[in-house]
């Protein structure tokens, strides 16, 4: 695809993507099976990593299998299909990749600690922050993220009006999504899939 970032080097990675995620304009169904099937691929590239024993690199892998899993939830939700159940779960996928990536590259040890503790870290922004002089390379993906994704991802979390009220069909109430919110959340997802392998690889 044109659209993958020319830093995305992990040749496993990139051919993984490449071979499920060239069939857009292919049948949904076609679409939401090679999904699963990308994320099970990622699995199989990360089943049996050995990471480092610090308390560091524990941490964040600790976050980037939570947003794995994620990843995995996303596509079984749109299988269903419940779209913006999906598409908020997409948002929880992006704050464990975003949140396990900062504490590997950028947290201090007083932030590990409050990690540890349960206690508040940063907000997803300043992480966010962090992250784009952390891996300046990456800048497309941060860009994308603030001014493309957070807001609208929010909205689903949080139960916008435009989310709730579009379920109101005339006298009736009925769970809506279109092809378009499917594919490109399916789309939006895998992609923050293949990051979080990425950043796990550059634990090994």
């Amino acid at each position: 695809l044109s659209s993958i970032p020319a830093y995305w080097t992990d040749a496993g990675i990139l051919d993984v993507f490449d071979t499920y995620y060239s069939f857009m304009a292919h049948e949904m169904l076609s679409l939401v099976e090679r999904s699963h099937e990308f994320c099970e691929e990622l699995h199989n590239l990360l089943h049996g990593a050995v990471l480092p024993s610090d308390r560091r690199s524990l941490a964040s892998a600790a976050c980037l299998h939570l947003a794995l899993e994620h990843h995995r939830a996303v596509v079984l939700l749109y299988t269903t299909p419940l779209v913006v159940s999906a598409c908020a779960m997409i948002r929880i996928q992006l704050e464990a990749y975003v949140k396990g990536a900062w504490l590997n590259r950028c947290a201090q040890d007083s932030d590990l600690n409050r990690f540890e503790k349960g206690k508040e870290l940063p907000l997803f922004g300043e992480m966010l922050n962090g992250l784009e002089k952390a891996l300046p390379g990456y800048g497309p993906e941060w860009e994308s993220i603030k001014q493309e994704a957070w807001r609208p991802l929010s909205n689903y979390v949080h139960s916008g009006a435009d989310q709730a009220l579009r379920r109101v069909q005339g006298e009736e109430l009925a769970a809506s999504g279109s092809s378009a919110e499917i594919a490109g959340g399916l789309y939006f997802a895998s992609r923050l899939g293949a990051l979080v392998a990425l950043e796990i690889s550059a634990e090994l």
